[in-house]
């Protein structure tokens, strides 16, 4: 398996888990930083992952979480 199939898994497992990710979370747990990138290819295979804005002292980040 490579790398981005790892990173791939890590991220699909954390989300099934009941894990909510954003990009900085995804750094530390799934060792990536293209959170982005895998949500998409889980969204395109069939998952329901849903995403909402929050903002935080002035920084808006996106949460990635799996709806049920």
């Amino acid at each position: 398996m490579n790398q981005q199939e790892t990173n791939l898994s890590r991220v699909k497992s954390a989300l099934e888990s009941g894990m909510k990710l954003t990009v900085v979370s995804a750094i530390t747990l799934c060792n990536t930083s293209e959170l982005r990138t895998y949500v998409t290819q889980l969204i395109r295979s069939g998952m329901n992952i849903k995403s909402e804005w929050k903002t935080n002292k002035e920084k808006r980040f996106k949460v990635y979480y799996l709806e049920k």
